[in-house]
This record gives C-alpha cells, sequence and structure tokens, in this order.
C-alpha cells in the first residue's frame, strides 16, 4: 500500500514550524530599528590660519579632555584629528588650523541631546587660541538628507552664481 500524503504532510508540518518558530522570534528578541538619540557629536575646531599642526594638536588634546571630564562615563569613544576636518557640506578641510573631536556616545547614556551640548559649549570656549567651534550631531538610522545633493566647487564666483541659478531653475 502506497502512502501519498506522507510528503506533503510533512512539507506542511514543517512550514508551520517555521512560521511557528519565527513568530515566537518577533515576541522574545528585542529591536530597535532607530533610536531617537543622538549617536554621536561632531565638534569643529578652528584655530588662527597662522597656526601649526603643532598648536592644532594641542588645541584638540585640550578639548578631549575637556569632553572627557564633562561626558565621562557617557562616551564611548572619541576619534581626534589635527590639519584634517570632516565637512557635510562639501570636501573636507585640510589645513594646518583646523581640528575636531568625533564623540561617540555609550548607548545607554541618559543624556539629552540639548544635555550634551550645554556641558561642551563653556568647556569649548576656554580653549584657548580657538577662534570657532561648532557642534553637531549624528543619528543612526535612516539617511535624513534630501535624496539628491548639488555641490558646485570653483574659483570664479560669477560662474558658480550662473551655475547656481541654472541648477535652482531647474
Amino acid at each position: 500500500m502506497e502512502r501519498r500524503g506522507g510528503p506533503v504532510l510533512t512539507l506542511v508540518l514543517i512550514t508551520l514550524f517555521s512560521v511557528a518558530l519565527l513568530g515566537t522570534g518577533f515576541y522574545f528578541v528585542k529591536k530597535e530599528f532607530f533610536s531617537g538619540s543622538t549617536d554621536e557629536y561632531i565638534v569643529k575646531l578652528d584655530l588662527p590660519v597662522s597656526t601649526p599642526i603643532e598648536g592644532t594638536q594641542a588645541a584638540v588634546d585640550d578639548a578631549e579632555r575637556r569632553i572627557r571630564r564633562v561626558l565621562s562615563h557617557d562616551i564611548r569613544e572619541l576619534i581626534s584629528t589635527a590639519g584634517y576636518q570632516e565637512n557635510a557640506s562639501g570636501p573636507p578641510r585640510q589645513r594646518t588650523y583646523v581640528g575636531g573631536v568625533r564623540i561617540i556616545m555609550n548607548p545607554d547614556t541618559k543624556l539629552a541631546n540639548g544635555e550634551v551640548i550645554e556641558r561642551l559649549e563653556p568647556e569649548l570656549r576656554q580653549i584657548p587660541g580657538l577662534i570657532e567651534h561648532k557642534i553637531g550631531t549624528r543619528r543612526g538610522g535612516p539617511p535624513t538628507q534630501a535624496p539628491i545633493a548639488i555641490k558646485i566647487f570653483g574659483d570664479d564666483l560669477q560662474v558658480l552664481k550662473g551655475l547656481a541659478e541654472r541648477v535652482a531653475a531647474e
């Protein structure tokens, strides 16, 4: 006597078992795709144009010490650069008088975005020789910028202005 339903029944049981296992995985596994907290801060430091790289490195080291002091246990990692600065609106700046510190926060920090910036601002203002500093944020998650960004670079401002007007008109 031949059993025709055996393989079909086995396939149905395996499918049901897989779906049930998948369903329990969604229930028991914690998931957070994109948190609302800020993951990273970018501190940009500008010194006088005549500053040698050693002076910029000293200012970056000072900024790092101050950041560690005011944020202590809330920092997972600091990444510092002297003579190089990330720039979201164009190519990176490579000058002896620019520096930066990327602050990567601990995932379990309780500090709000505004509180981090409030703690950093007065400390960064005290760095000797600093002309300007900026604090930016980075968040994990999907892109938040426009899907298309057009950057126009060049030396002739009249040509750049004309190109920008043409792009804006399109």
